[in-house]
């Protein structure tokens, strides 16, 4: 009996620990987790992380992120994604956008490719001709123009307006070269990282063509988003054709409305001819010898207080057809005429009056003195510049024997309509009327390409300070600096605060204060910093917009040749800078265009959302590079926003 009875408290004891005894589940390493359980037994890891879940704790385990290397060898052993980072900036070699540089800021074109982080579209053209001189201006012109579909995703077109030739005649080879607009419908679907406009297969498009050959030149010289005019809850455009009779020289520009039938509307090769197109857009008509008549289209907001956008087009040599009488800037106010009931009718520009439009036009001049003068090279929407409670426009012009001896922006404000005259001349405009931005010597007077890199050839707008008023970016990429016999071109962008009150006029960057704006430099010679200027909405989150600037690299060899884009993050608070080769960081990013042999100028376009992330994105294109066995058929990048460049390493 007493046997059965200390047994049975033996059993007892070991089953309740109760009596004496206090023994516990065994814990070799003291970190509370019993030996039984632990993932790694002789090293304390109370938290018993196991990052690549394979049992084996993280402190015991020799490959913790389970990537196949060790973590003595790794040099980020808690990410999978990496293990390697060659620059010793911190960040792995697959995630990095510069392998070569250990400046976190520093970003090469061909590393935001390879992570899917831009879009590479290279250019066609089409027809008979071959050499040099064939130059379809692929890139120079993208925009995207809403949802023109209906299917609730943006859309937008890259123009090519020299992307037909046909064969050699008597006339100059201008007159021979038609133009393809390509339309690409938004999805829900990004883009693959490599697009060829002559192979879009599995993506949803339709090219808009004027195959008339030798009627037709130029077609998609420019496209611009109007938003939905007509309140039909589709989006609409402008599109123009530089010349669209060919013998009397007369250009067009349409604006084009949305539908939902686009696909439909297309032909077995998905074009949809200019016939097609007039069956769905009202059009405006040059005058005779207007050759470049819709050379820049730009929806410049709402000037005249009306409730309706405003459109701004340009004949770069209008009037007379000869380059020694170039210039003229309509105004086209919005209308109720602007609906596809109308669809089909054709206005012609000589009938502008302060009921419809008005036409600002070129400086008085003898037409013996045979002066050049370029009028509205570039129109930009500046907002409500001067705060009045209407939208206000900029425009370039040039004037001089080589276009360069009187150069500016001219910053024009907005009024109500029965305020505005049917005729203004930028020499008679009223003091109140206007802010003139002047050219300094020797931005103006040592000729560089016929005059066309010099002060405000490209023109920005947007809020980069973040006081709520927009800004105007204004650049200079010809010779700023007068020393020396020989060209420095580095080039400076002029950033001008808006709501500043009543600026002094004419106004030039070297009275620039911290008050009324700030100058941006280029830090090298042949730079040409500002050979593109863009505002983006933010994409940091600190509710300023960015700027993007492009540099076009003058050189001999390639590497010399590479272009370069800033962006520039917005701030509250600036102060004059230089940016070049050894600018990078976390306030300047710098993208090297490498891999490339940059040829031309590097266009700049913030063409909106188009992946659907919720940041704009913004597009840098050379038309002059030669790819695919063609000859400067042009190459146009897609570069994505971002909130961060890099978001958090693991």
């Amino acid at each position: 009996m007493k046997l059965q009875t200390l047994l049975f408290c033996s059993a007892f004891l070991f089953l309740t620990a109760c009596g004496s005894s206090d023994s516990k589940p065994i814990d070799s390493d003291a970190d509370g987790i019993p030996d039984q359980t632990d993932n790694c037994l002789n090293i304390a890891n109370p938290d018993q992380s196991d990052l690549d879940d394979n049992g084996q704790g993280d402190l015991c385990d020799d490959d913790m992120d389970g990537d196949g290397v060790n973590n003595a060898e790794d040099a980020f052993p808690k990410d999978v994604t990496e293990s390697v980072d060659v620059d010793g900036d911190g960040i792995g070699d697959n995630k990095d956008l510069d392998l070569q540089s250990s400046n976190i800021n520093s970003i090469k074109m061909s590393r935001l490719l390879d992570n899917q982080r831009a879009v590479k579209v290279t250019g066609g053209y089409h027809g008979d001709l071959q050499g040099d001189y064939i130059y379809p201006n692929f890139g120079q012109n993208v925009e995207n123009v809403g949802d023109v579909n209906g299917d609730g995703y943006d859309d937008f077109v890259i123009g090519t307006e020299h992307a037909d030739f046909y064969s050699p005649s008597e006339k100059s080879r201008f007159y021979r070269l038609g133009g393809i607009a390509y339309l690409i419908f938004g999805s829900a679907e990004t883009l693959p990282t490599s697009v060829d406009l002559d192979s879009l297969e599995g993506i949803s498009h339709v090219k808009l063509r004027f195959s008339d050959s030798g009627r037709s030149s130029g077609f998609g010289s420019e496209v611009e988003a109007l938003g939905d005019i007509n309140k039909d809850g589709l989006d609409d455009f402008f599109i123009s054709i530089e010349s669209d009779f060919i013998e009397e020289h007369v250009g067009s520009a349409f604006i084009v409305f949305g539908r939902n039938s686009w696909i439909q509307e297309a032909d077995e090769q998905g074009v949809i001819s200019k016939q097609k197109l007039q069956e769905n857009a009202v059009s405006y008509q040059g005058f005779q010898g207007s050759h470049q008549f819709g050379r820049v289209v730009r929806n410049i907001g709402d000037v005249n207080h009306d409730g309706i956008v405003d459109v701004a087009l340009v004949g770069v040599q209008d009037r007379v057809f000869s380059m020694s009488n170039a210039g003229e800037l309509y105004i086209l106010f919005g209308s109720d005429e602007w609906k596809p009931e109308n669809a089909g009718s054709v206005y012609n520009i000589a009938d502008l009056n302060n009921d419809n439009g008005l036409v600002i036009s070129k400086i008085h001049h003898a037409e013996e003195d045979e002066v050049k003068k370029y009028l509205g090279v570039e129109v930009v929407h500046t907002g409500d510049f001067n705060d009045d409670g209407i939208d206000d426009f900029a425009f370039t012009y040039r004037s001089g024997p080589e276009a360069n001896e009187d150069a500016g922006v001219y910053v024009v404000f907005g009024k109500e309509s029965n305020e505005w005259a049917d005729v203004y001349t930028v020499d008679t405009f009223a003091q109140t009327d206007f802010m003139r931005i002047d050219a300094l010597e020797p931005d103006s007077t040592k000729p560089y390409w016929g005059g066309w890199k010099h002060m405000g050839r490209e023109l920005a707008s947007g809020d980069l300070n973040g006081d709520g008023k927009p800004d105007l970016v204004v650049p200079t990429i010809g010779d700023i600096s007068a020393e020396g016999e020989d060209p420095a071109h580095p080039g400076i962008v002029s950033i001008y605060w808006g709501d500043r009150g009543d600026w002094p006029t004419p106004f030039d960057r070297t009275k620039m204060t911290d008050f009324l704006g700030v100058n941006l430099k280029g830090a090298e010679n042949n730079l040409e910093f500002g050979a593109g200027v863009e505002v983006v909405s933010d994409w940091n989150g600190d509710g300023i917009s960015e700027l993007i600037v492009s540099a076009n690299r003058m050189g001999e060899t390639q590497e010399e040749r590479q272009n370069d884009v800033y962006i520039i993050y917005g701030k509250e608070n600036w102060s004059e800078m230089s940016i070049g080769a050894e600018t990078a960081n976390e306030n300047v990013l710098r993208i090297q265009m490498d891999g490339t042999d940059s040829r031309g100028v590097p266009y700049l376009n913030n063409i909106g959302d188009i992946n659907n992330d919720g940041l704009d994105d913004f597009t840098v294109a050379d038309p002059a590079m030669s790819s695919n066995g063609l000859t400067y058929n042009g190459e146009l990048y897609i570069i994505y926003g971002f909130k961060e460049l890099y978001p958090s390493q693991k």
